[in-house]
Formats: C-alpha cells, sequence, structure tokens
C-alpha cells in the first residue's frame, strides 16, 4: 500500500494505492474502493448515514487480493 499527498489545483489531499494485485476496502464495512481511494470525509457509510461526518484515515481501510477477471468462457 502506497500513501501520496497530493494537490488537484484547489487543495491537498491524501490517496491511498493498493500494491500490484490488491485492491482496497473499508475495514468497519467491507465497502470495496478498488486500487485507489481518495480520502476525505464520509457522511454515509455501508449505505448508513452517520450522526456526524467521518473523517478517513489510512487506519480505516485494508488491502486484499483482487478478484480474477473472467474470460469470455467464464473461467479465471
Amino acid at each position: 500500500m502506497t500513501i501520496e499527498h497530493k494537490n488537484n489545483g484547489l487543495f491537498d489531499y491524501v490517496s491511498i494505492i493498493a500494491d500490484n494485485g490488491k485492491w482496497l476496502r473499508r475495514i468497519s464495512s467491507g465497502e470495496v474502493f478498488g486500487e485507489e481511494i481518495a480520502l476525505g470525509v464520509s457522511h454515509y457509510i455501508g449505505g448508513n448515514r452517520l450522526k456526524s461526518p467521518h473523517e478517513d484515515l489510512v487506519a480505516d481501510f485494508e488491502e486484499f487480493d483482487a478478484p480474477q477477471e473472467e474470460n469470455e468462457e467464464g473461467e479465471q
């Protein structure tokens, strides 16, 4: 997992990038985010509206093995 500090021209933010062959998911809800996520403020987690917004932290996420892509015959 790589943590990068970036700027989009308006503000600085932190991005988490999964290692090759890995994806990222939120530990508390199991939500899958793919190969990269920009940290911010979440108002919903796991489809549930939060009473107060949650500032995302690197510790909120974990890597896991990316799903295998299926070929045209449906084989992995």
